[in-house]
């Protein structure tokens, strides 16, 4: 039997914003909080947000805890948070049917609602507020780029009841917004723009970019390293999660910040690596000394890696590798002719590089999420 969702935080006072009609008796900071942290929490197990609403959902979350946290502290918040996170684990082990769990996607589409309208807000500022600007020293945000993140929002509630709540809240959004550009020309809350905009920009990119590279993708996530020895992981939700990459790790030379090359995982389970310069050899250690020798391919002849060279490990080796334990840590070298371990990879800070293997599975599994059918 599902938890009930209902929210843990005892708080009172009212943010001067429209809410739905479900929810205007309640508090409008606690409840955007609720929906977008579960809705966070839900999007880890099932894609229930597109890139730009992913984002934003992010913001709106980070939004509404710092002002929940100056009025319940960090000990409360954080527990709603935990709270909230275990209920998405145990009600969503994927994605769930819509016909048989109204309840559960009804808080998604709470989530989606929030997130839509701040999505579309900027979109109906006054007419006077031309750009305006991410961050006090961002590139503006032309009124054009404004009003198609609106338009892609607000198709989701053309026709719809919720519409006209939808309309409201928008408004609301962006009255404050509107002062905020007009009175300091930025406002922070111009995320859903700012994303679209710079989505825009890369797929005009020359050159190798993310698009080019992974596909079209759907979201984006940075599993960040916790040691200056330890290297980042780069995860891509892509439309097609059965072939191509799903995450990527970047490859430095000493001294260097410039990447060298990239170890892909494929969705298929094998391992690939991208080299600008061509090594003897590639492989990946874990720290009990065993190695896992990436073949060489040849140099790539056409697509965004063209010109640079391959070396792959095969899905079976490669689920050799990933059945050690989460806590094992794992580094990439460059090799001698025979096989010896020549060059260690750095990480992004210039120290010998080294990955937990647990940051590695987290990564390939936000990627590998099923995508909820109304995505």
């Amino acid at each position: 039997m599902k938890k009930q969702f209902a929210a843990g935080l005892a708080v009172s006072g009212i943010l001067g914003i429209a809410a739905p009609a479900t929810a205007q008796q309640q508090d409008p900071i606690l409840t955007m909080f609720t929906v977008s942290t579960y809705g966070l929490a839900v999007d880890e197990r099932c894609q229930v947000f597109d890139h730009i609403q992913y984002e934003t959902a992010k913001h709106l979350q980070l939004v509404m805890r710092t002002a929940l946290k100056d009025r319940a502290g960090e000990a409360a918040v954080s527990a709603e948070e935990e709270r909230l996170s275990e209920l998405a684990a145990e009600n969503w082990t994927g994605c769930l049917a819509r016909e048989s769990n109204a309840s559960e996607w009804q808080n998604i589409d709470s989530a989606r609602f929030y997130v839509d309208a701040l999505i579309a807000a900027p979109g109906a500022m006054d007419a006077s507020v031309e750009s305006c600007a991410l961050t006090r020293d961002g590139k503006p945000i032309q009124r054009s780029t404004m009003s198609e993140a609106k338009a892609i929002a607000d198709a989701r509630y053309a026709g719809k009841p919720t519409e006209t709540d939808y309309t409201n809240t928008v408004t609301a959004f962006a009255s404050q917004m509107t002062k905020q550009c007009i009175g300091q020309v930025f406002s922070s809350d111009l995320i859903g723009p700012k994303t679209l905009q710079d989505r825009q920009a890369l797929k005009m990119e020359d050159g190798p970019n993310s698009v080019q590279i992974y596909g079209d993708w759907t979201a984006y996530k940075f599993f960040s390293f916790e040691s200056l020895s330890e290297f980042g992981v780069s995860a891509y939700r892509t439309p097609d999660r059965t072939s191509g990459p799903l995450v990527g790790i970047s490859l430095k030379e000493t001294g260097s910040y410039d990447t060298v090359g990239v170890l892909y995982v494929m969705a298929d389970g094998s391992l690939e690596a991208v080299m600008q310069h061509e090594p003897t050899g590639l492989q990946i250690r874990d720290e009990a000394g065993n190695g896992y020798t990436l073949q060489p391919v040849g140099q790539v002849s056409e697509g965004p890696h063209a010109g640079r060279f391959k070396f792959v490990l095969d899905a079976a080796t490669a689920e050799m590798l990933m059945a050690n334990a989460n806590e094992t840590t794992i580094s990439i070298h460059a090799t001698t002719p025979d096989g010896e371990p020549a060059h260690q990879y750095p990480s992004y800070n210039g120290f010998p590089g080294k990955l937990p293997l647990s940051r590695l599975k987290d990564a390939i599994a936000w990627a590998s999420v099923p995508i909820a059918p109304d995505l």
